[in-house]
């Protein structure tokens, strides 16, 4: 049974992630929920690990000094660099960071309420957006930064799982459904997704 080390995006706890997606992960492997994104660099990878990080969390595992200890690397909505298929996003990064250097609190809400446009219930899931958000003092610039970069050439499989409707990252011919938070709203899908190509 292999250990899933699972990672939340942007100015996000890991209370992000629904209980029916939790529990689908747990029913078949290990599983440690890394609560914040900024704490990721700080834990050694167990040898095997599969990691699966949502946006942000997917970009900060790639970086991990430990990272081919891992057997695969997981993505959700991330594939290579920020805005991955949609140019306007990847153009608009610079903008966003510059901002949220700025006037942090305003950007992450500007950020929420741009995540959620491709949800089938955006008010329900700006919601659970609003109730996961780490306090502005515990995110780290350094790591949110790393979204200008592309992600490294790694030594071990990357496989990326995008929505169709994600505002931030498209992929051709994806399947699954929902947005930049499609396991918000699509929990099961998106677990079985994941233990799919596990």
């Amino acid at each position: 049974m292999s250990v899933l080390v699972v990672v939340p995006g942007f100015a996000t706890r890991s209370s992000i992630w629904p209980v029916r997606f939790r529990e689908a992960l747990e029913a078949h492997h290990r599983v440690c929920w890394v609560d914040r994104v900024e704490t990721v660099h700080q834990r050694p990878i167990e040898e095997g690990a599969v990691l699966v990080g949502w946006s942000l969390g997917a970009r900060v595992l790639g970086s991990h000094p430990e990272v081919t200890a891992a057997r695969m690397l997981i993505t959700l909505g991330y594939h290579q660099y920020f805005g991955f298929g949609v140019p306007v996003q990847q153009v608009a990064f610079a903008t966003f960071l510059d901002r949220y250097r700025r006037s942090p609190k305003p950007a992450i809400r500007r950020f929420q309420q741009l995540v959620v446009r491709g949800e089938p219930n955006p008010v329900d899931a700006l919601q659970c957006l609003a109730a996961a958000t780490q306090p502005v003092a515990e995110i780290n610039l350094e790591q949110l930064a790393l979204l200008g970069l592309p992600m490294p050439d790694l030594p071990i499989p990357v496989i990326p799982l995008v929505g169709q409707d994600d505002p931030l990252c498209q992929l051709p011919n994806t399947k699954l459904p929902g947005g930049h938070l499609g396991f918000l709203s699509y929990p099961d899908q998106w677990a079985r997704a994941i233990l799919g190509v596990i």
